[in-house]
């Protein structure tokens, strides 16, 4: 995250905005779930979302999410 906007950055390349300008990412946090005993594994990921109207400039809405993700081959 920077400056509110979330970036995706692959090793060697230059990060790439996800998100934007109207939506701000804050509180971002990530927890690995393979080491807490949880058979799935997974990540476990929260974040504050908030989208600021474009006329007025302000944030008009704000959520917190949290969910989990994982990938199997």
């Amino acid at each position: 995250i920077n400056g509110g906007t979330l970036y995706l950055e692959v090793v060697g390349n230059a990060p790439i905005p996800i998100s934007s300008r109207q939506v701000e990412v804050t509180n971002l946090e990530f927890r690995n779930l393979t080491d807490t005993g949880d058979s799935r594994g997974g990540v476990w990921v929260r974040m504050t979302l908030r989208y600021r109207d474009a006329l007025s400039n302000d944030f008009n809405y704000e959520r917190e999410l949290t969910f989990t993700v994982n990938n199997r081959l």
